[in-house]
């Protein structure tokens, strides 16, 4: 069993956690956007 990651595994993992850090930010903020306007309008 090797112990060190490979630099294609680490480029996989980068990739997996921008996507997934991507998403969360996009619903985060239209939910956001979404509160204000039911506040505002």
């Amino acid at each position: 069993m090797k112990k060190s990651f490979t630099l294609l595994e680490l480029l996989f993992v980068i990739v997996i956690i921008g996507i997934l850090s991507a998403v969360v930010t996009v619903k985060f903020f239209s939910f956001k956007t979404k509160k204000f306007c039911d506040i505002y309008h």
